[in-house]
């Protein structure tokens, strides 16, 4: 069983330039609104698969070469991965302003770094949506939304039992 904690919150991994390749960045300049164009939100979630993959973009499309290739095809299979991640950045950026802690297994900034398997990547950036919907700290609407489910409210509870949340609430 991982040993879930709250060392970090959403500015430390998000505002943190030297986590580019693991998660999507935002900085002071960035407005951190509550709505969003596309235009913006699309740069955001590209770039953020273009630091992950270790790729660039020609024409218009995400190119990969080398063993991060198939990677990239994985990627294009992780659609609605893709679409959580575009639909969470009002969420995310919310989380952020707030500075709201995060529950996760990660030990220090630099086993984060460290993470070279885009694989894993993706599973951190999970980490993170898990967190926007089952962590009763971030305040999100789809969170309040899925409230109103009993499937949802056992899955929240499921996530509340795996990483502990009470007892890491407890010593606080």
């Amino acid at each position: 069983m991982r040993k879930y904690n709250r060392r970090f919150s959403m500015q430390d991994l998000f505002m943190n330039n030297e986590l580019k390749n693991i998660f999507p960045q935002f900085t002071h300049r960035d407005k951190l609104q509550n709505v969003y164009n596309f235009e913006w939100v699309n740069n955001k979630v590209e770039n953020y698969l273009l630091n992950a993959l270790g790729g660039y973009k020609q024409n218009g499309n995400i190119v990969v070469y080398g063993k991060y290739k198939d990677q990239l095809n994985k990627v294009k299979n992780l659609q609605p991965f893709i679409e959580t991640m575009f639909n969470n950045i009002p969420a995310i950026t919310k989380n952020i302003r707030k500075n709201t802690k995060l529950i996760t297994p990660f030990q220090s900034i630099e086993q984060l770094k460290n993470m070279q398997d885009p694989l894993k990547k993706l599973q951190a950036m999970q980490i993170i949506f898990d967190n926007l919907n089952y962590n009763p700290d971030f305040e999100t609407e789809n969170r309040i939304n899925k409230l109103q489910t009993k499937d949802y409210l056992k899955k929240q509870e499921k996530w509340l039992t795996s990483v502990d949340y009470f007892n890491l609430r407890r010593y606080e």
